[in-house]
């Protein structure tokens, strides 16, 4: 969520004494972890999350002759050492674009010069994003999610505009940065009176699964999708195109979303919390969800997540006060407990491998283009106990 009330109530309450200054700031944190959580019916353990490495790319910080900020969705590419970080504010902050960079956290010091920080980001280029050779027209395009394929080709996620009744959608991009089309949406999420997504609530996750079919999330509950059934936590749509960049309708699940983790202190304070992201994970899912309380801050938590035995939703459009079965989760990380900055984080990425050779966990936040704010990058390794 680039723009809106969360966006600006963010911008205007920011936490002052976790902010670092001056350059690119990398450093390597006290080794916080996790404790595992229960299997409680789940066939693995939950595993550790460990703090490897934070570093941060100041708010001001240009890659000639744009601002880099806002940046939103991010995936690593393994061949060519790379991530990709898509921009989510192209109205405010020209062209549509991508950021490319590369980071190795955790880096061992060079032996001979130990006084020296671990390797900063090193920022690459931009990869306009284009529609018959001209930069994507802003109208409607609030990038948010990104995820490349191996042949170079990628997607992103847009939550579209929904005041101006231009719904999210999933577009397929060349390695160039070319649109190649928009992939089918379900009707459900047409914008009309009292249907479809809420404003600034649409698409934040994306992901390749293992087997290349293409999952998204909304940040939200459709409009037609609330209230819950009683007792039961609010309800946002998972999609997934078995075979992206064709027309085929994708599937639909139900994930269930936790509720804001505070109370605001006054009457009239924002009160917002969703999903932001999601990545393949064991045969499942790693999900992280925001909450953001006006006067009270941010919260995050990283879940492991689980369709086994979630229900279809099938063509059905109208769900508010219908049961189904939703993907089930288990929390595996509370990050007020991990030594961290706590800001707007809303990008998760499998990176460089860590000490055992496994891909470390990047987290990414979004400053919002905010003077105030900074884009964090947090590198975590997962281990089983």
């Amino acid at each position: 969520m680039a723009r809106g009330r969360l966006g600006s109530l963010a911008r205007a309450a920011r936490f002052a004494p976790l902010l670092l200054t001056g350059a690119v700031v990398a450093c390597r944190p006290p080794g916080a972890t996790t404790a595992a959580v229960p299997p409680s019916g789940w066939s693995e353990p939950a595993p550790r999350v460990r703090l490897v490495a934070q570093t941060e790319i100041p708010t001001g910080t240009r890659l000639e002759p744009l601002e880099v900020g806002g940046l939103s969705g991010l995936t690593y590419d393994r061949d060519g050492d790379l991530f990709y970080a898509v921009v989510d504010d192209p109205t405010s902050h020209p062209p549509p674009r991508v950021l490319r960079f590369r980071w190795h956290p955790g880096q061992p010091k060079h032996p001979e010069h130990p006084e020296q920080p671990e390797a900063a980001p090193a920022l690459v280029d931009w990869l306009p994003l284009t529609q018959g050779g001209v930069p994507l027209p802003v109208e409607g395009t609030d990038p948010e999610g990104l995820a490349r394929r191996a042949d170079g080709d990628f997607f992103v996620s847009s939550e579209g505009d929904v005041k101006g009744g231009l719904g999210p959608w999933v577009a397929h991009f060349a390695a160039s940065g070319e649109w190649l089309g928009r992939l089918t949406m379900p009707h459900a999420f047409d914008v009309g009176e009292r249907r479809g997504i809420a404003h600034n609530r649409g698409f934040e996750a994306l992901t390749l699964d293992g087997d290349g079919s293409l999952v998204a999330g909304a940040e939200g509950p459709l409009l037609q999708d609330l209230p819950a059934p009683p007792g039961e936590l609010e309800r946002t749509r998972l999609l997934r195109w078995d075979r992206p960049g064709t027309a085929a309708t994708p599937h639909q699940w139900f994930y269930p979303v936790d509720p804001p983790h505070a109370k605001a202190p006054e009457a009239g304070k924002l009160e917002a919390a969703g999903l932001v992201e999601i990545l393949p994970w064991r045969g499942g899912f790693l999900t992280l969800e925001r909450s953001w309380v006006e006067g009270v801050g941010f919260a995050l938590k990283l879940y492991e997540t689980t369709l086994a035995g979630a229900e279809e939703l099938g063509g059905v459009e109208a769900w508010g006060g219908r049961r189904a079965r939703t993907a089930r989760k288990r929390l595996i990380a509370d990050f007020g407990s991990l030594g961290v900055p706590m800001d707007n984080y809303e990008a998760l990425a499998w990176g460089p491998p860590g000490d055992d050779g496994k891909p470390l966990l990047v987290v990414m936040s979004d400053n919002n283009f905010n003077a105030t704010e900074s884009t964090y990058l947090l590198a975590f390794a997962l281990t089983a106990d």
